[in-house]
């Protein structure tokens, strides 16, 4: 609460009355209000040559008239006075008993006769404010002191404000508050003299009360009574009252809680909460990339109720669709195993999973450490189904442990197999040979997992077999659905560090008293041995196994972890086997697109029937945009190709068109020329955007005009004509050639099963390296690779073994032709385009069918390779 002191000052010019008065109209202000006078003796403030000594003489008012004021006043408000000489210290001396306070102005601080004589009066039941104007920091304190040590009041105010027949606002000191409330703890009073009659005079007090000051002195005058003096900043009663409603109404507002009802229900009304920005099948934890944030008229969990379901390890219980919002209904516990996965298939160590350490055999081991996991619903053996793993049945530590047989090689369909059956969300990922597993680490990894919705968690800086995998099943179905034969599966890891793309991963920097470079795997005779002496420590020590207590004993004992430092993991160490895994565990971003020659010419040497009709063109563009398939491959050249799309598409967002432009070169206006045909496209497509422009031939950019033709380009890209720059190339080397000119977004290339230079020439890594898109065309070489060998043109013969070929590779892998061409295709990681042009719908049905059917057949496709260009290069294929 602000305590408010009325200044009456010389505003009375030495009439009683009208103080009397003036008490009268302000009786109404009691508790929690002071009111303040200024008696002082004219010939002890002055000498006779100062200016203002008649008027001082004028409104003296005498010592008994004092003490009748005094006794009115104080029926009604705590009395304060304002001391400049002896004369003041005698009134408040006489009235001793009814004083609250006494103010000492700036220009008093050093008036060692007024200071001496109060030291003379009992003032520790008093309060003293000193006014500080024209003071720094370091005088403040000093003044302090001197009033504590003369006087030893009871309380000592900071006073800022001074009267300048008014004050400017800029002077009112209102800025001095703040830095007065940092360097002291005294309370601090404003004394308002801004101009009386201002909007200031009641808004500035107002303010001074809000930001910090405990008392406002302010000046006032009569409503009707002449006021002679001081009335520069005085304002009359009726003012006063707004100003004491101001204060009041703000100050409360100070008291509101910090958060209202009405404030809750405008944020229940206005908060934007999480909703899905795309579909999220059950068993999936809610990440924040799914997530965006909106008004909503749909009820759902807002951003702190959703965090706090998934912190406490809930999982999706239902599939959810696309722009709905999350309640709490669509969420379950989450059913957590850890799958420990054990054969006993080893060579460098046989059988190891039965060789014993300690009192255990190493699976046991394992396995008891296992069961120390806390939040898992179940613990899982899980071997293979060959006869020789059967024994490790006999090894499951405790009877809860649950047996688990499954694929003898596909690591992940032996897991989904038991994930399945007891419809597991999260598996805590465990080998058989890592019998440290540490609880401590897991409860670390699984609440980050969880926080960050992860769908695949590790740590990272963990001793070699201390190291947990925490995976969503949500996310190892996903793996199985690219890799139906995950042949690579015993390395899981990879299927999921290698894909960033497809996959939320979290991977968790433990604490420094969790990481060490120890090896506890057990892999060599080595680790045998090093196993063994840690349990004989703890059997020793009578110690329980964890963490903490294993690296204590390492850390002390470094002649024992040594035993197994030299050795290396071989997924590590084997450059061979980590570029296999990183190109066989890699999942494609490969996307179909839709060529369109056909629908403009007649293309192909396999087309019988001409050019696509208006009416199956319409049947194979309303399949692709069902089937999601959004690119739109055509150009200038392809007849009418682009006025069909125009007439069927117009301009549905749902199709990015990219187009071509050719005879470029020898143009006497090469810019007039481009964006002629540019627009041209435009009226045909009916669109106004393009979201790739190629030149169709690499030579239009490479001949003395290309740089011309680029800025134009360039220029069409900057005004958002087009997205992106792009070039279709024939000859590999002309990738070089272009890189060294031109930044270049696209660059469509020929590519197929028979066409591998690209690959061999390590062209596509080095359009990769630039972050250059890649389409693929003439996978079927105009559908040369999926004719019948007796149907190739006999210019074509030295063709046919290589068909031949092909189809026997495919029978012998239970592929169609078409598979095993588009395999091979899917093989390049680097593509991200592949361009099929059909004639009919159905074709484009196999098309996509095809291209959905993964397979992971080891086929070297390099023996498929035709060096012969004259055989791969259809503008080679003269008399055909």
């Amino acid at each position: 609460m602000v305590y408010n002191i009325i200044e009456v000052a010389n505003t009375h010019g030495g009439s009683i009355d009208y103080i009397h008065s003036l008490l009268d109209e302000y009786s109404q202000y009691k508790d929690g209000f002071g009111i303040k006078f200024q008696p002082f003796r004219y010939d002890e403030i002055a000498t006779k040559d100062y200016e203002w000594y008649d008027v001082y003489k004028s409104i003296f008012i005498k010592e008994e008239d004092w003490n009748g004021i005094i006794d009115i006043a104080i029926k009604t408000k705590e009395i304060w006075l304002d001391i400049f000489d002896e004369y003041g210290i005698k009134i408040l001396n006489n009235n001793i008993s009814k004083i609250s306070g006494i103010k000492l102005q700036a220009s008093v601080l050093f008036n060692y006769s007024v200071l001496n004589a109060l030291s003379q009066t009992s003032l520790n039941d008093k309060k003293v404010i000193i006014n500080v104007a024209a003071y720094d920091i370091k005088q403040i304190k000093e003044r302090i002191m001197e009033i504590k040590k003369l006087m030893n009041p009871r309380e000592i105010l900071i006073e800022i404000g001074f009267q300048s027949y008014p004050t400017e606002l800029g002077d009112s000191g209102l800025s001095k508050i703040t830095k007065i409330k940092a360097n002291f703890n005294n309370r601090i009073v404003f004394a308002d003299h801004v101009d009386g009659q201002s909007e200031e005079s009641v808004i500035l007090p107002v303010i001074a009360s809000l930001i910090g000051a405990d008392v406002v002195e302010k000046h006032v005058m009569h409503s009707s009574l002449e006021t002679k003096y001081d009335m520069f900043s005085s304002i009359t009663v009726d003012r006063y009252n707004r100003y004491i409603t101001l204060q009041k109404m703000y100050l409360e507002l100070l008291k509101m809680p910090f958060i209202t009802n009405k404030e809750k229900e405008y944020l229940r009304k206005t908060i934007q909460i999480p909703i899905l920005k795309e579909d999220v099948k059950k068993g999936k934890l809610v990440a924040k990339s799914l997530l965006s944030y909106k008004r909503c008229g749909k009820s759902g969990l807002n951003t702190k109720e959703l965090e706090n379901v998934i912190q406490n390890y809930n999982v999706l219980a239902t599939d959810k669709v696309s722009g709905n919002a999350l309640k709490l209904e669509d969420f379950k516990k989450a059913n957590i195993a850890t799958i420990v996965a054990c054969r006993l298939k080893s060579t460098r160590l046989r059988r190891k999973a039965l060789l014993p350490i300690g009192n255990y055999a190493s699976i046991e081991l394992c396995l008891k450490n296992v069961l120390k996991f806390e939040n898992v619903n179940h613990t899982i053996l899980a071997t293979s189904t060959e006869v020789e793993d059967s024994e490790l049945e006999n090894y499951i530590y405790r009877n809860d442990v649950i047996f688990h047989r499954g694929d003898p090689d596909d690591v992940i369909d032996r897991y989904l197999g038991i994930a399945r059956k007891l419809k597991i969300d999260i598996i805590i990922r465990v080998t058989g040979d890592c019998p440290y597993v540490s609880n401590d680490i897991l409860q670390y990894l699984l609440q980050s997992h969880f926080e960050k919705g992860a769908d695949y968690t590790t740590g990272k800086g963990a001793a070699v077999g201390t190291n947990i995998e925490i995976i969503n099943v949500e996310a190892l179905e996903k793996v199985k659905k690219y890799f139906p034969k995950a042949q690579y599966s015993e390395y899981m890891t990879w299927y999921f560090q290698n894909n960033p793309e497809h996959f939320e991963l979290n991977i968790v920097n433990l604490p420094e008293k969790w990481c060490r470079n120890y090896r506890l795997t057990l892999d060599y005779e080595e680790d045998l041995i090093l196993f063994n002496e840690i349990e004989k420590y703890f059997k020793e020590q009578n110690i329980e196994y964890s963490i903490d207590h294993l690296f204590r004993y390492l850390d002390k004992n470094p002649q024992i972890a040594k035993i197994n430092s030299h050795l290396t993991l071989k997924f590590q160490s084997d450059k061979e086997l980590i570029k296999t895994l990183n190109e066989r565990t890699r999942i494609s971003n490969m996307k179909l697109g839709l060529g369109t020659v056909q629908f403009g010419i007649d293309y192909g040497i396999t087309n019988q029937r001409g050019k696509t009709n208006f009416s199956e063109v319409k049947r194979i563009l309303n399949f692709a945009k069902q089937k999601d398939i959004k690119l739109l491959d055509t150009a200038a050249a392809y007849g009418d190709s682009e006025k069909k799309l125009g007439d069927v598409i117009g301009s549905d967002n749902h199709f990015k068109i990219v187009t071509k432009i050719t005879n470029i070169f020898n143009q006497k206006n090469i810019e007039q020329h481009i964006v002629n045909q540019v627009n041209q496209s435009l009226h045909n497509l009916q669109r106004d955007h393009l979201e790739v422009l190629m030149i169709h031939h690499a030579e239009d950019l490479l001949n003395v005009d290309g740089p011309v033709c680029y800025e134009v380009l360039k220029d069409l890209k900057m005004k958002n004509v087009i997205s992106k720059i792009g070039c279709s190339i024939y000859e590999p080397n002309d990738i070089e050639k272009l890189l060294s000119k031109y930044q270049l977004d696209v660059i469509q290339v020929p590519i197929n099963i028979f066409d591998q230079r690209l690959i061999s020439g390590n062209y596509l890594k080095l359009l990769k390296e630039q972050k250059i898109e890649i389409h693929a065309r003439s996978l079927f070489l105009q559908g040369l690779i999926l004719m019948e060998p007796k149907n190739i043109p006999s210019s074509l013969k030295n063709i046919v073994p290589y068909v031949n070929n092909l189809r026997l590779e495919a029978e012998k892998h239970q592929l169609t032709p078409l598979q095993l061409a588009l395999q091979f295709v899917k093989s390049i990681t680097e593509i991200d385009y592949v361009i099929v042009g059909v004639n009919n719908l159905q074709q484009l049905i196999e098309i996509e069918q095809s291209f959905k059917h993964t397979s992971n057949n080891d086929v070297d496709f390099r023996k498929f390779a035709i060096s012969d260009v004259k055989l791969i290069d259809p503008r080679k294929w003269n008399g055909v």
